[in-house]
């Protein structure tokens, strides 16, 4: 049994603008985290001698790295920084989880939806879709697709690979 209580045109209007401007904001402050984060990687990668990434051959090589990027945080202010990213994106996650919980009554509604989950799945927006995997793929084609049937322009990144239209 579905408890969820549809929102009205008033609601779902409000929570259009307010998700806007949040993920208006979001973007506005991207490209400041973004280039924090490649100076902390560059800078660990000086240190330590290794690109940046997530997988470590070894535990002392991951303890070095983590031991050398909390140096780096805390010299250049990376925290402030990510938690200010992160304050802005816990203000869009509340409103992308009304979205979610309420239910769709129509294509409109269900665009907003995908619209609401590409933001939660925004990587997938940061390559060609054919370096995706399957699932991925198919994701992104769904939200892409839905999007487009309800006249509804994808919010995930202003400076994403364009989908070719519906497929």
């Amino acid at each position: 049994m579905n408890l969820r209580h549809p929102i009205s045109q008033t609601e779902k209007s409000e929570l259009i603008a307010q998700f806007t401007s949040r993920y208006q904001e979001i973007e506005a402050f991207r490209p400041k985290y973004e280039a924090a984060v490649a100076r902390r990687e560059a800078e660990i990668a000086r240190c330590t001698g290794l690109a940046p990434h997530h997988t470590f051959r070894t535990a002392a090589e991951e303890d070095r790295h983590l031991a050398v990027m909390r140096v780096v945080d805390e010299e250049m202010g990376f925290d402030k920084i990510n938690d200010q990213m992160e304050a802005l994106a816990s203000k869009l996650d509340l409103l992308v989880q009304a979205i979610i919980s309420a239910p769709a009554q129509n294509l409109e509604d269900l665009a907003l939806k995908a619209n609401a989950a590409a933001t939660v799945l925004f990587w997938l927006w940061q390559t060609l879709p054919t370096e995706l995997d399957c699932p991925q793929a198919i994701m992104r084609d769904l939200i892409e697709n839905v999007c487009a049937l309800g006249d509804l322009n994808i919010a995930a990144n202003p400076r994403a690979i364009p989908p070719k239209g519906l497929n």
